[in-house]
């Protein structure tokens, strides 16, 4: 079984795919100088481009005793800042 993972907000998918060393992964454009990596995912539901609305499904993350972790970081003009504004959206 598989746990969902969905855009925080209105955000435009700048990558998606396979990137070596981090496994599946997606970038959104979140707006206003923030961008969201997720990597790791099991499978990526998006593609690099689209618009995606608040809560749309960008991937999925296994959620059985063979899950990886997954990564996720919060840039704001390009450094890394505390996501906690993002998760709690």
């Amino acid at each position: 079984k598989n746990a969902l993972l969905r855009a925080p907000k209105n955000s435009l998918v700048v990558y998606a795919d396979f990137f070596k060393g981090y496994g599946n992964m997606v970038i959104l454009d979140l707006g206003e100088g923030y961008h969201l990596i997720f990597s790791g995912l099991s499978n990526i539901f998006c593609n690099t481009g689209d618009w995606l609305q608040k809560k749309s499904v960008i991937g999925d993350v296994g959620i059985d005793m063979q899950s990886k972790d997954i990564y996720m970081e919060v840039r704001f003009k390009g450094k890394t800042v505390n996501p906690n504004k993002w998760s709690k959206s």
